[in-house]
């Protein structure tokens, strides 16, 4: 299969992950789920992570979410943890919903490539942040930019 450069087409995936839970809280934690499906996926998807302090980080998948937030296919708040600092929220929205479900529709994500990413969420996506970020620098450290650790 060629690699696909449609953002349309490259929508789907992280709206995948964020239709599982009512809310994905955290920017980091979505980049590290959506970096997960593309190794389960294969070389279909090619999301441009490279090396970062907090593991694999895309600039292109920062750019889908801004564009599906402009598009209103997702909603974007930021929000505060509980030590004060500021963390990205992600939900789905109506719009989001009909798209994802048309995307479904037209095949623009086989069944195969829906449940390897229902899996990716199931087994990753209620991991706390920590341990999220520990599983995917030991499993990849060829992303994890050792010398700057931020948590």
């Amino acid at each position: 299969m060629s690699l696909v450069t449609n953002l349309l087409d490259e929508f789907p995936i992280p709206l995948e992950i964020i239709s599982h839970d009512s809310e994905i809280r955290g920017k980091v934690r979505l980049q590290k789920l959506v970096f997960l499906s593309q190794v389960q996926l294969g070389k279909k998807y090619d999301f441009e992570f490279e090396p970062a302090p907090l593991g694999p980080l895309s600039d292109r998948v920062n750019y889908l979410l801004g564009r599906m937030t402009e598009l209103g296919i997702i909603e974007e708040k930021i929000k505060s943890t509980a030590s004060g600092n500021d963390v990205y929220c992600y939900r789905i929205t109506a719009t989001g919903k009909k798209f994802l479900e048309s995307a479904k529709q037209n095949k623009v994500l086989s069944k195969e490539e829906i449940k390897t990413i229902d899996s990716v969420f199931k087994k990753y996506g209620k991991m706390s942040y920590v341990e999220l970020l520990d599983l995917v620098h030991k499993k990849y450290p060829e992303y994890h930019l050792k010398e700057v650790t931020l948590y």
